[in-house]
């Protein structure tokens, strides 16, 4: 992880034991994400400010008093477990997200659609990716 930090990679929080945090009491919701948070930043040596509400089984994932307390433990963004963009008008705390993608013309497409034509340009990103996919003799899967 200190790797990846020291390229440039965000580095979030998602729970100790990964349990739905919905359902949790007020006091075990709070430690699940301030333990998670306390021991990355013990590991990186930084602020951990990035949160990923956890996708179980049952429904709801996350509550109003989870984004509160996100907020109170020093955690700038959240994204959620619903699907699709994100625009400057939304909550940093309860942000849309594009799920990871298993071929490279997958990325692309979550790429284009994650920037929708915003400030950055994904045509750079899209390039790159392209490139990439030469240098990897045709192989399609990223992972």
């Amino acid at each position: 992880m200190r790797a990846l930090a020291a390229r440039g990679h965000a580095i979030g929080s998602h729970s100790t034991t990964h349990p739905n945090i919905a359902f949790l009491s007020e006091e075990q919701a709070r430690i699940e994400l301030s333990e998670s948070k306390r021991r990355l930043e013990g590991v990186l040596g930084a602020p951990v400010v990035h949160f990923s509400y956890l996708c179980p089984a049952l429904s709801p994932h996350w509550k109003a008093s989870t984004v509160q307390m996100c907020r109170e433990l020093g955690y700038q963004t959240a994204v959620t477990t619903i699907g699709g963009s994100v625009h400057r008008e939304d909550d940093p705390m309860v942000l849309h997200r594009t799920g990871p993608a298993k071929r490279l013309d997958g990325l692309r497409w979550s790429v284009d659609c994650s920037f929708m034509d915003r400030t950055r340009d994904s045509r750079g990103v899209v390039s790159f990716l392209n490139a990439a996919a030469k240098q990897t003799a045709g192989d399609n899967d990223i992972i």
